[in-house]
């Protein structure tokens, strides 16, 4: 009789340690909450027959700790090959002689262009002159349009100003 009730309660714990890494984090959290509501009442209620309970899951509770240790390395390892393809090296490999260097270790991080957002949008830049030399730094020439005179029929009060009529 107390060799059945070892290999229940430890099955039963195995069973329950198990069945936590494979539910929803919300599920397996009401499942806790139940289990040991339910548990907690019993003991209180029965507080002999739950110490033997709790003696006799010992075994299944290592058993399922370790499983649980066994899925978590398994699944790391699965992760891991999956981002650590062979044939995709992350090593930097010899430039050859005809290949320009790399651009992004010549500028300084603030000096690179961010990408444009909403928020960051700018003008659009103007173009900047093709010519060189002392012919680029010359201003436009003026325009050579006269200005009109001014009229001398404005009405009262709308003058140039300055002058009231």
């Amino acid at each position: 009789m107390a060799g059945a009730l070892v290999v229940a309660c430890s099955l039963g714990v195995f069973v329950v340690a198990v069945a936590l890494t494979w539910l929803p984090t919300a599920a397996a959290g009401l499942l806790v909450a139940v289990l040991g509501g339910a548990f907690g009442v019993g003991a209180v209620l029965y507080p002999q027959p739950a110490a033997q309970v709790v003696a006799a899951g010992q075994p299944g509770l290592e058993l399922g700790l370790f499983a649980v240790a066994a899925q978590a390395v398994l699944r790391w390892r699965v992760r891991r090959r999956i981002s650590h393809l062979p044939g995709f090296t992350r090593t930097r490999s010899e430039p050859s002689a005809a290949a320009a260097p790399p651009s992004w270790p010549c500028r300084p991080r603030s000096a690179r262009r961010r990408p444009v957002t909403d928020r960051t949008a700018r003008a659009p830049r103007r173009r900047r002159s093709r010519r060189r030399g002392p012919e680029a730094k010359k201003p436009p020439p003026a325009p050579s349009v006269p200005s009109p005179a001014p009229s001398a029929e404005l009405p009262a009060g709308r003058g140039r100003a300055g002058v009231n009529s």
